[in-house]
């Protein structure tokens, strides 16, 4: 019983040091911001299955594409509410002498704590890494029998310090009040091979996205 006692104190000393852990006066930097659509949204929308090498290029260029775009979208309106929060991030680009960057313009790595640990030893400091994903899904497994999706998106942010071990942990997952059809989009339906397609589609999760960063930033 006592063992159990002393293992459930360090657990709410734990807990408590998270929840008020400040990030106020400390240096922060970006580890990665992504933000990636599930081949099941615009598959949901659009069952045409792709056969030729020329359409899986397009399909992946503009899944790409479309990836980029929303991060962009997304940057500038998270930062501002982190910075709400009392939260400074150094520029996105304050990595690219110690570490390799992707074609987003963001730090390129396969495992956060070894790329925190091959950037700390190449000399860098910094208090904390904040690494920011966030992912639209389709919200069912069931298709159904209508073009249409219920996007669910999901965002996390975690926060690692000096030592690699994460001190702040938050998730948060928006699920769409109501499908977006193909009858929604012009012509006889969605084209995920038309980029015109995927720009009207990247308008209608634009709200979506929005909202989720904001219920996701009152979680903090």
């Amino acid at each position: 019983m006592k063992r159990f006692s002393f293992y459930l104190l360090i657990s709410l000393l734990t807990f408590t040091t998270l929840k008020a852990q400040d990030f106020s006066t400390s240096h922060n930097t970006l580890l990665g911001l992504s933000v990636t659509v599930s081949d099941e949204v615009v598959n949901r929308l659009d069952r045409y299955e792709v056969e030729t090498d020329r359409e899986r290029d397009l399909m992946q260029r503009y899944d790409d594409t479309m990836n980029y775009r929303m991060q962009r979208l997304v940057q500038e309106p998270l930062f501002a509410l982190m910075e709400e929060q009392g939260i400074s991030l150094q520029p996105s680009d304050a990595l690219r002498d110690f570490v390799n960057y992707g074609n987003d313009n963001m730090p390129s790595y396969l495992f956060p704590k070894q790329a925190i640990r091959k950037i700390l030893n190449r000399g860098y400091e910094t208090d904390y890494f904040f690494q920011i994903k966030i992912s639209i899904e389709a919200n069912s497994l069931m298709a159904g029998l209508m073009e249409r999706v219920k996007p669910k998106i999901t965002c996390t942010i975690k926060v690692f310090d000096a030592e690699r071990d994460v001190v702040k942990e938050v998730q948060y997952q928006y699920v769409a009040a109501d499908h977006i059809k193909e009858t929604q989009f012009p012509g006889i339906r969605f084209d995920k091979l038309g980029l015109d397609y995927r720009e009207m589609l990247l308008d209608r999760l634009d709200p979506m996205l929005m909202e989720a960063i904001v219920e996701t930033m009152g979680e903090w």
